[in-house]
């Protein structure tokens, strides 16, 4: 049975496609790619958009997306930090505990009010909440080679982001790369976020420039 890194991995080979390919058409990189076909979801970004890549990657291969994480389901389970761990690494369910149907139909009338409150505040906290940040380079007090340096991270999808003050295109994954013209040196990049609302998030990366 595939997983759905090595499912995607033979649909791509069989297309005759490269991740060259791939990357230019879904404006994913090609290293997030070939953790995709790995299975390495550790090393990925959140659930949420590890979702978008995987939907954006089978579309592309012309395989229906909602069975592309049906698949991701079988095999994945997300963490409540947001991680994503294989199913065998949860903690098994204690299956000698005998549960009588009246305490089966209360849990479901419990769980389907507790959900539908814990909609309601995750809605009003979306709403309210300012725009997702994550920046995957360069980390913080990181030694770079100049004057260009790459940055490239992740913001939610109806965000602007502004690199010392300059623009950077958001992909639809809700990546942005920029290259920002920074001196020898000590530096500072100021990474703004900033949604529909007005709301913003704003991330400071201290980097050493050297190679001018």
């Amino acid at each position: 049975m595939q997983t759905i890194g090595q499912l995607l991995k033979s649909l791509r080979l069989k297309k005759n496609l490269s991740l060259e390919e791939i990357s230019e058409e879904t404006k994913i990189a090609i290293h997030l790619l070939e953790r995709i076909e790995q299975d390495d979801f550790v090393n990925l970004p959140s659930s949420t958009f590890t979702k978008g890549f995987i939907t954006s990657y089978a579309k592309v291969l012309d395989f229906d997306p909602e069975k592309a994480l049906a698949i991701f389901r079988r095999d994945f389970l997300v963490s409540q930090s947001g991680k994503i761990m294989p199913k065998g690494l949860a903690k098994p369910l204690d299956r000698q505990t005998i549960i009588t149907s009246k305490i089966i139909i209360f849990s479901l009338v419990g769980l389907f009010i507790l959900s539908f409150f814990a909609y309601l505040f995750f809605q009003l906290k979306n709403y309210n909440a300012p725009p997702k940040l994550e920046i995957v380079r360069p980390k913080q007090q990181s030694v770079v080679r100049g004057p260009l340096v790459s940055v490239n991270g992740f913001t939610s999808l109806d965000s602007s982001v502004f690199i010392n003050g300059q623009m950077a295109e958001v992909y639809p994954t809700g990546e942005f790369r920029f290259n920002v013209s920074l001196p020898s040196g000590e530096n500072q990049i100021e990474i703004k976020a900033v949604n529909a609302k007005n709301k913003s998030t704003v991330l400071k990366i201290p980097v050493t420039v050297i190679g001018e």
